[in-house]
Order: C-alpha cells, then sequence, then structure tokens
C-alpha cells in the first residue's frame, strides 16, 4: 500500500505529526483548557470514524 501510495501516506502522516506536536505543546505549556477542548474536539470527530 505504501508504495502505490507513497504520497498520500507522507501526506497524512505530516498531518498527524502536526496535531501530535500541537497536543506536545499544549501540555508543555500546561494549557489544560485549551488542551481539553482539542481532546474533545478529537473525540467527536472520530465518532465519525470508529464505532466504539
Amino acid at each position: 500500500m505504501a508504495h502505490y501510495n507513497r504520497d498520500e501516506l507522507l501526506r497524512s502522516l505530516q498531518y498527524y505529526r502536526q496535531n501530535l506536536d500541537g497536543l506536545i505543546d499544549l501540555i508543555e505549556q500546561k494549557n489544560w483548557v485549551e488542551l481539553e477542548q482539542q481532546l474533545q474536539s478529537n473525540h467527536a470527530a472520530r465518532s465519525h470514524f470508529v464505532r466504539e
């Protein structure tokens, strides 16, 4: 899959990395309010893709 879809896979992984970096920054800054909002937003978005 990676061989035939390399560009899209790299794009997706870079986007994922940026999101992780953002969460790490919020934790390092002890910005708990924004972190909670971001995690709640992620949880809501995840429900469109994953059934719990």
